[in-house]
């Protein structure tokens, strides 16, 4: 999750967002360093997707789970501007889980195989745990400790590992860790996550 500049000098803000990462909160203190032009602040989001993919001509259902917890440093040059620049790290737990039935005969790792040998294939793609984190912050106060938060950035992650089984048994280990390595190679846009939140918050 991005993070909010301080644009006044308020020991304490806390906010309430939503984006990318899913909905969250944060909790900032704005007078630890540098008389508040810098703002230390924790913040957690969390979100669930369901989609369809199809990865080698499999038609996997995909459940995507998404969990952060960081901890960033906002420095904002000017507070009569409102923009902060956010540097930190995130713990995540960033997974998403496989279902896929064959359909048709198909090829793993130039060996055919029938939709009765392979069965059910159940998989997970595990993104990188801990990420640095670089964005953007704007905040503009309505009121006197009410504001608005607009944030931009991404983390940035390793190769998604990938783990794959099959419930039939005619597929050989080899051949499902070819088939692993494939979707990790088509989720490797996964290895720099986009993040956008809006939120509204309060200082005090």
């Amino acid at each position: 999750m991005a993070g909010a500049g301080a644009a006044r000098a308020d020991p304490v803000s806390v906010a309430v967002t939503a984006g990318t990462g899913g909905a969250g909160i944060e909790v900032a203190l704005h007078r630890l360093i540098g008389g508040g032009d810098v703002a230390v602040r924790a913040a957690a989001e969390g979100l669930t997707y369901s989609d369809h993919a199809t990865y080698d001509n499999i038609r996997y259902s995909g459940d995507l789970k998404l969990q952060d917890a960081g901890l960033y440093l906002d420095y904002q040059p000017s507070r009569a501007v409102g923009i902060a620049v956010v540097a930190g790290f995130q713990s995540s737990l960033r997974r998403l889980g496989l279902l896929g039935t064959p359909a048709t005969s198909f090829v793993i790792n130039g060996v055919t195989y029938t939709p009765a040998q392979v069965g059910v294939l159940t998989g997970q793609v595990q993104l990188t745990k801990v990420t640095p984190y670089l964005g953007l912050s704007l905040r503009k106060h309505l009121t006197e400790h009410l504001f608005l938060k607009a944030d931009f950035g991404a983390a940035f992650g390793s190769q998604p590992k990938t783990t794959l089984t099959a419930s039939g048994a005619g597929v050989s280990l080899i051949d499902l860790n070819a088939e692993a390595a494939k979707v990790s190679r088509e989720a490797s846009h996964f290895k720099t996550y986009p993040l956008a939140t809006i939120g509204l918050g309060y200082s005090f």
